[in-house]
């Protein structure tokens, strides 16, 4: 099924001074899409939010969010997206059912209208026991939830998440993702990720990588790892050990040894299934494990993804 372009970006170009933060930046994301746009610190990520989500102007190039450019449809792109920015926009000091009606009486006049976009996020979020209680008194996992259910209530079709999870423990984290995927599922909400976990970029539809803002490389989690990524082929031994070994240390590549198994890595798919294929009569127990979005990250940009 041909799935429609909700997001076009052509050709964007955003400085600051002599810093070009964005290149001649082009991208498209589909509906109902999981996009995760990676990169290191100043590399672009978040320029390229504040652009869209209309804080920020660019300098050329065109934008269309469902079909309408940018720069000449703000209310209406207003009511289609929902940001959640790093730095919660929250009233610390109101509690969680003040901030969510405030946010909600933002996009709509009628006070049934009001109440039933409440009520929603309420019931969806499962926040009934947080409503009574202060935003600053929340733990960071509550506070996420709240944030989503803030950017939600409006029922945008295209979901901006700004580096969501950081600070989170795994437990909040898994949560808060079981929330975005139920609305992607539920909804066809488009979501718009930038993270530092390669875990969720794994878990993405397609994956963009960015650095000076420009495209470096881009495509779904497995053709990454596959383009960009080394594979390992496990071989369990046993009885062939010296045969197996005698072969791989005239094959000049890359191997290692273990009491009962030799791991020999590979730059692609062909030149692995060309090994197995040659040594087929004494290779029988083996396991081929892919590279993983780490590995993608540090191929393609020569830096290490804990610098994100």
């Amino acid at each position: 099924m041909k799935t429609n372009s909700i997001i076009t970006i052509k050709n964007i170009v955003k400085k600051f001074d002599k810093k070009t933060a964005l290149n001649d930046l082009s991208l498209e994301i589909k509906e109902g899409q999981l996009f995760s746009l990676l990169g290191l610190n100043g590399a672009g990520k978040s320029t390229l939010v504040n652009i869209i989500s209309g804080l920020l102007k660019m300098d050329s190039g065109s934008i269309e969010i469902d079909k309408l450019l940018v720069e000449k449809n703000d209310l209406e792109i207003k009511n289609k997206i929902g940001v959640l920015f790093q730095k919660s926009l929250m009233d610390p000091l109101l509690s969680v059912q003040d901030n969510l009606l405030i946010r909600a009486s933002s996009y709509f006049n009628d006070k049934n209208q009001i109440k039933e976009a409440f009520n929603n996020v309420v019931k969806e979020f499962k926040l009934e026991t947080l409503l009574k209680k202060t935003y600053a008194k929340l733990s960071g996992g509550q506070q996420r939830r709240v944030n989503i259910a803030r950017c939600l209530i409006h029922s945008p079709k295209i979901l901006f998440l700004d580096e969501p999870t950081t600070g989170l423990d795994p437990i909040s984290r898994k949560l808060v993702w079981d929330i975005i995927q139920k609305m992607i599922k539920e909804k066809n909400l488009t979501v718009f990720l930038t993270t530092h976990y390669m875990e969720e970029a794994n878990n993405s539809d397609y994956v963009v990588i960015i650095d000076e803002g420009k495209v470096l490389c881009q495509g779904t989690p497995s053709e990454l790892k596959n383009n960009f990524s080394k594979i390992s082929l496990i071989i369990y031994t046993q009885d062939d050990y010296k045969k197996i070994y005698d072969s791989v240390s005239n094959s000049g590549l890359e191997f290692k040894t273990e009491i009962d198994k030799i791991t020999i890595t590979f730059e692609n798919f062909k030149i692995l299934n060309n090994f197995i294929a040659k040594h087929k009569t004494f290779i029988n127990d083996y396991e081929v494990l892919k590279g993983t979005m780490d590995d993608v990250f540090i191929n393609v940009s020569g830096k290490n993804a804990g610098n994100l």
